[in-house]
């Protein structure tokens, strides 16, 4: 299900737009609602949102600071303007702020099925191609870059920079690591999230004013790091405090090699690079990798009824969303929701075809919800509606 929050200043307008049934027809759940843009903002910096649907004109926070405001907190959102002014422009002001559409009041059940059906489309595109976050791997994939001579040493500092991190390419001293997380097994059978957010836990625990980290490889159990040294005094107990820290959260112990020291960033490349060759040929065999998409496949096939998505697959098996879709699309030669697709239209063609089920049943056991998106999916991928099919091929 995406997850969607409602903004609008008047009860009665956000009552009714919320109770709409179309939401939940096309896997869209309500998760909040809200008065006031402010308390809405605090709701995304916790929570995960996928679409907001908000009134342009509303007391205190209007709709465009509150737009402004949602898109640095989470620039990834589908933002959609509801106004009660049909002008060009409030047209205008959406589109100049880039989102994703504008709809009037009162709306008609034609104009929010097609914006619904474009939402979903512009969803699950997203979900199918989904890409690493750079905005937090910006530094690890710019010294991979600087490494490989792709971008230049000022490059690489304002990029760090502008990721917060304080340092000084010719001062600072700068240190590899690699900490290898005891009975790993044992912690992932306990997280409850996927395993990207297991790392990047160990990251944020790293805030101090000794040392800044950058991770350059996570390999199963074992995190390759750069530390940036910004005062050698405070460094041995400032790492002793973060292994400490991680091993309390964590309730494991975690073992600590270092790998080599560097003073300034223009002897990094050769170190880097060794490491990075290291790591890649130590990386998960393509077997084990096949293992995993042969995994996911059962997991489709057991749980096609079910609602669904890259990111609940790519929990299953243990991956990060990015991974899973890039191994998918590379073992199957489909995209995951490719797949899932054809894999529920095939099982619809068979019921159609061997079955007296009726049309509707076929298509809530396929896990098509709502009937207007299993028809244009079905004749999408056969050329035919379900009943044309039927009648076209049954004996």
């Amino acid at each position: 299900m995406y997850k969607m929050i409602i903004v609008d200043d008047e009860p009665l307008e956000l009552s009714l737009i919320s109770s709409l049934k179309i939401w939940n027809q096309y896997g869209i759940e309500i998760i909040a609602t809200y008065e006031y843009a402010p308390d809405a903002l605090s709701f995304i910096k916790e929570n995960k949102v996928d679409i907001i649907l908000s009134d342009i004109c509303m007391s205190g926070m209007n709709g465009i600071d509150f737009f402004k405001e949602a898109k640095l907190i989470s620039p990834e959102v589908i933002f959609i303007f509801v106004t009660a002014y049909n002008n060009f422009e409030y047209m205008h002001t959406a589109i100049v702020y880039n989102a994703f559409d504008y709809i009037v009041k009162p709306v008609t059940n034609e104009a929010l099925t097609h914006l619904v059906l474009r939402i979903v489309d512009k969803l699950t595109n997203t979900e199918d191609n989904v890409e690493p976050n750079f905005a937090a791997l910006s530094c690890q994939q710019a010294l991979i870059d600087y490494c490989c001579s792709k971008i230049t040493l000022d490059d690489l500092c304002a990029c760090i920079a502008n990721n917060g991190i304080n340092f000084n390419p010719n001062n600072d001293v700068s240190c590899l690591f690699e900490i290898t997380i005891d009975n790993f097994d044992e912690l992932l059978c306990k997280w409850n999230y996927n395993i990207d957010r297991l790392y990047t836990a160990f990251q944020n625990l790293s805030k101090n004013d000794a040392f800044d980290i950058i991770p350059l490889k996570y390999n199963y159990d074992t995190i390759t790091l750069l530390t940036i040294i910004h005062s050698r005094e405070k460094f041995k107990s400032a790492l002793d405090g973060y292994i400490s820290n991680c091993a309390s959260i964590f309730g494991r112990t975690f073992s600590i090699k270092r790998l080599s020291e560097i003073s300034g960033f223009e002897k990094l490349r050769e170190p880097i690079c060794r490491i990075l060759d290291i790591l890649k040929s130590s990386e998960k065999s393509s077997g084990d990798n096949h293992f995993a998409i042969e995994l996911a496949k059962k997991y489709i096939e057991e749980n096609y009824s079910k609602d669904i998505s890259l990111n609940t697959l790519a929990e299953y098996i243990s991956m990060s969303p990015y991974h899973t879709s890039r191994l998918f699309k590379k073992y199957t030669g489909e995209t995951f929701i490719n797949y899932l697709n054809l894999f529920r239209i095939n099982r619809a063609k068979y019921l159609l075809l061997n079955t007296n089920k009726k049309i509707n049943e076929i298509r809530t056991e396929i896990g098509c919800l709502n009937k207007d998106y299993f028809s244009r999916l079905f004749r999408k991928y056969t050329g035919l509606t379900p009943s044309e099919y039927r009648y076209k091929y049954s004996e």
